[in-house]
């Protein structure tokens, strides 16, 4: 068997449709505005079409719009679905490393909407319950984990 340092994480069964009804509509949106915006601007610009300096600066400026508009749901996915709950933590990988809360330093646990907080005195981790299949079992791994550390105190 396991000792108790060397379980494997708990898995929670992410949330798919949901995953995939956030990204698809963004990235089909992307693409129509670029396939609308830039591409027309593009060709004007290759057959001679000349630009003020303020017009070149908007079209660039859309552009990194609808590039951001793109990425933001694609980043908030893969936020959302690298938690890692195991016995001793709670762990969400971010863009430049990842946030690491020990269950025994949970200090309180709310929620506003879908969105489960979980605070330490100077950390802090949010959950979106959208993103899991079964947000219930969710709710009662993390109740108890904080239960069995407020007993041990």
């Amino acid at each position: 068997m396991f000792d108790e340092a060397n379980l494997p994480p708990k898995y929670f069964v992410r949330n798919y449709a949901f995953i995939l009804a956030f990204i698809i509509p963004t990235t089909l949106l992307g693409i129509f505005l670029l396939a609308v915006f830039t591409i027309p601007l593009i060709i004007s610009i290759n057959t001679g079409l000349e630009l003020a300096r303020h017009e070149i600066w908007a079209a660039i400026a859309l552009n990194i719009l609808v590039f951001g508009s793109v990425l933001y749901p694609l980043f908030i996915s893969y936020t959302e679905s690298s938690l890692i709950f195991t016995e001793k933590s709670i762990a969400k990988k971010w863009l430049f490393g990842e946030k690491k809360l020990l269950w025994s330093e949970v200090v309180s646990v709310y929620t506003i909407g879908p969105r489960l907080t979980i605070k330490t005195n100077d950390k802090r981790l949010s959950v979106n319950l959208n993103y899991f299949r079964d947000p219930d079992e969710l709710i009662i791994f993390i109740r108890d984990h904080i239960d069995l550390n407020t007993d041990a105190s």
